[in-house]
C-alpha cells in the first residue's frame, strides 16, 4: 500500500482493507491491538473540532463551544476524552498525517470522531484547485471523493486496531452560496455514509440534521441562532447539537452512574474530598462579597460572590430528592453583563505539590433563563502562576439554551506544581452575557485530589487526555 505521504490512486473500502489488514503488516500503522477505555474517545478533524479544548495554560481546559462536551455534560461526564488531535485551518491530508494518524492508533480511545473537509472544500473554492500534501490534484469536481477516500483509508487502520469509528457528516458554511462547494458537501457525505452502512465498527453522525435548515436550497442555510460566524457553533449550537449527539451516542455506549456514588464520597469517609461541606447540609455560616445585594443564608464554608450593585441573588436551601443533603438554589437576577461565581476554598494543608486535584457540581438550570451560562473555572496557583483550568468555558456575550438543562460538570484534573502551592478554590461562574435572569440548582458539589502517591480518588480513576 502506498504510504499517506505519496500520491494515491481512489480505492475501494475492500481493495483498502485488503490491504491494510492483510497485505502490509509493516506499514507504519500495521494492525496492532491496545487495550482500550470503555466510553473514550479521540478526534481528528480541523478548527470546528479543535475547539473541543480551550487554547489556554492547561491543555486540558474544555471549552462550552463544542458539541461534544455539551453532551458529555448533559449525559453525566460518562464519556472520557482521550486525545484531540484536531488542527485549526487544516484540509483533510493535514488532519489525516503521518505523524497525527500514529498518535490516534497507539491511544486508548474506544472511539475515534472524525470531521469533514470544511477547509479542502474551500480551498478548491477560492482557487479552484490546488494540490495537497500527498501530491494530489483536488479540485472543485472530485473534492468530496478525494477527501472521502483519505477518510476511509483512515478509518480502515483504526478498524484494524479495533477501534469504532464515528464520521461526522460535513456540515459546510453559509459562505457556501453556489453549486460546486454544495455538491461536494453532498458527495462526501454519500460517500461515508454509504461506507458505514457496509462496514461494522463505524458509525454516520448526521450533524446536518440538527443544524441545516431543512428549506430546499441551493446555499448551506443554517437554523438560526446556532452560530455565529456560518462556520463554527455558539454556546448555544453546541448545546442544541450536543443534545442531539448525546441522544444519538447512548445506543452505542449505554448509560452508566456518574458524579458521587453514594453519602460514602462525602467529606470524612473519603479521604481525597477538599469540601467540608460538600452536600450543603450546614446550610448557614457562608459569605458574600461583592456590591450586588444578596437574601438568603449562604451554606457554610462558600463565598458568593455577586461583584456589579445591580445584581441581585435569593439564595436558599432545600433537600436533594435522591438524598445527597441539601440542594442549593440560586435566583439570579443582572442588568448587565456580569458573572456571579460560588467558591469554596480548602485549607493549604489538605493538599500538597505534586498532587492532582479536579472540581466536580451538579448544575441544573430551570427554564427561562437568558443570557446565561454556566461553567466551572478553579483556581490553581502554583509559583506565582495562575494557569486556566475549565469546564465549558464560555467569554463575553454568548448565551445558552433558555430551555431547562442539567449538567454534571467535571475539570480534568490539574496536577499541582511541585514547587510551592499558594492557593487552590473551586468555582462555579455563572455568567450572564447581558441584562438577564436564572433560577439554578446545585448539588453534589466536589474538589476531590488524586494525592501524588498514585491513589485515585473515590472510585474516579482519571488520566489527562492528548490536546495538540
Amino acid at each position: 500500500m502506498t504510504n499517506y505521504s505519496s500520491p494515491r490512486i481512489s480505492y475501494s473500502p475492500v481493495f483498502v482493507a485488503v490491504l491494510v489488514v492483510l497485505l502490509n503488516p509493516g506499514h507504519l500503522f500495521a494492525s496492532r491491538k491496545v487495550n482500550l477505555s470503555p466510553r473514550s474517545f479521540s478526534f481528528l478533524g480541523d478548527s470546528r473540532m479543535a475547539e473541543l479544548s480551550v487554547q489556554s495554560d492547561f491543555v486540558g481546559s474544555v471549552s462550552g463551544f463544542h458539541w461534544f462536551n455539551s453532551a458529555n455534560a448533559l449525559t453525566g461526564h460518562t464519556m472520557k476524552i482521550v486525545g484531540n488531535y484536531a488542527i485549526a485551518g487544516a484540509t483533510s491530508d493535514r488532519f489525516l498525517s503521518d505523524v497525527i494518524m500514529s498518535e490516534a492508533l497507539n491511544d486508548i480511545a474506544e472511539f475515534v470522531v472524525i470531521g469533514g473537509p470544511l477547509n479542502d472544500i474551500s480551498q478548491t473554492s477560492a482557487l479552484g484547485s490546488y494540490v495537497n500534501s500527498r501530491g494530489l490534484t483536488v479540485t472543485q469536481e472530485n473534492v468530496g471523493d478525494v477527501a472521502a477516500d483519505a477518510v476511509i483509508e483512515a478509518v480502515m487502520h483504526f478498524r484494524a486496531h479495533g477501534k469504532s469509528v464515528v464520521l461526522v457528516a460535513e456540515s459546510g458554511s453559509t459562505s457556501f452560496k453556489t453549486q460546486p462547494p454544495v455538491r461536494a458537501v453532498s458527495r462526501y457525505n454519500q460517500r461515508i455514509m454509504n461506507f458505514q452502512q457496509q462496514n461494522p465498527g463505524v458509525y454516520y453522525w448526521d450533524i446536518t440534521a440538527g443544524l441545516w435548515d431543512s428549506t430546499p436550497s441551493d446555499a448551506v442555510v443554517f437554523l438560526p441562532g446556532l452560530s455565529d460566524d456560518g462556520t463554527h457553533l455558539n454556546v448555544l449550537g453546541a448545546y442544541v447539537i450536543g443534545k442531539a449527539f448525546a441522544s444519538w451516542i447512548s445506543q452505542y455506549i449505554g448509560q452508566s452512574q456518574t458524579g458521587l456514588m453514594s453519602s460514602l464520597d462525602q467529606y470524612g469517609s473519603c479521604h481525597v474530598e477538599l469540601i467540608t461541606n460538600p452536600d450543603f447540609q450546614r446550610t448557614a455560616g457562608g459569605a458574600w462579597f461583592g456590591q450586588g445585594k444578596v437574601t438568603g443564608d449562604i451554606p457554610a464554608s462558600y463565598v458568593l460572590n455577586v461583584l456589579k450593585p445591580a445584581t441581585t441573588a435569593s439564595v436558599f436551601t432545600e433537600p436533594n430528592s435522591a438524598g445527597f443533603g441539601n440542594d442549593l438554589v440560586l435566583s439570579l437576577n443582572a442588568a448587565e453583563q456580569d458573572t456571579v461565581q460560588l467558591d469554596f476554598t480548602p485549607s493549604p494543608d489538605t493538599y500538597l505539590p505534586g498532587d492532582s486535584v479536579f472540581q466536580a457540581m451538579d448544575v441544573a438550570v430551570q427554564a427561562g433563563s437568558t443570557n446565561f451560562t454556566v461553567c466551572l473555572m478553579p483556581l490553581f496557583m502554583s509559583e506565582g502562576q495562575v494557569p486556566n483550568v475549565f469546564d465549558l468555558f464560555t467569554f463575553g456575550d454568548h448565551s445558552g439554551p433558555s430551555e431547562a438543562y442539567r449538567y454534571y460538570l467535571r475539570t480534568i484534573p490539574f496536577p499541582l506544581s511541585e514547587g510551592v502551592t499558594t492557593a487552590v478554590t473551586a468555582r462555579l461562574a455563572m455568567r450572564f452575557a447581558g441584562p438577564g435572569s436564572a433560577t439554578v440548582r446545585l448539588s453534589r458539589p466536589s474538589l476531590q485530589k488524586i494525592p501524588k502517591s498514585g491513589r485515585q480518588g473515590c472510585g474516579l480513576p482519571m488520566t489527562n487526555p492528548v490536546f495538540r
